[in-house]
């Protein structure tokens, strides 16, 4: 556990005066029902996690397909499966955000999460609608 908080922290090396840190990986073991995720939420027993995937598995195929190529739909059923899993088995240290739900409503729910609603909070998010990537969002102080 010792090298594994280490080698994690060296690879991220926050600023002393972060209030939160993360990082975003989009490879999990999800056919081992994402017990790599676990190890790390023992490893780092304050971390929060963030899971998001799309409702429509169709969608996520074209998304998914766009960037990697063609995909499996029952390995992504499978992973949106071990996702959900995982959020209902710790649910008071997992937010699902759904791409669906990118909004002002939704980022400002996860900036809760975070607890961070009292710093910031979100009042508009962009969309790029052509090649639907989000652009940014914006942050003000409440």
């Amino acid at each position: 556990m010792c090298s594994m908080k280490m080698m994690l922290l060296g690879e991220l090396n926050p600023s002393e005066h972060a209030r939160v840190i993360g990082y975003k990986a989009i490879k999990w073991r999800f056919e081992e029902n994402l017990k790599d995720l676990e190890l790390l939420m023992e490893a780092f027993p304050c971390a929060k996690v963030i899971l998001s995937k799309r409702r429509s598995i169709d969608d996520q195929l074209l998304s998914q397909g766009e960037v990697f190529g063609s995909m499996d739909y029952y390995a992504t059923e499978h992973a949106n499966k071990a996702m959900d899993k995982f959020a209902k088995h710790h649910s008071d240290r997992s937010f699902s955000l759904d791409l669906e739900d990118f909004d002002v409503e939704h980022f400002n729910a996860l900036l809760g999460f975070l607890g961070e609603d009292d710093k910031c909070r979100y009042v508009d998010v962009v969309h790029d609608n052509a090649t639907r990537l989000q652009v940014c969002q914006f942050l003000q102080p409440p």
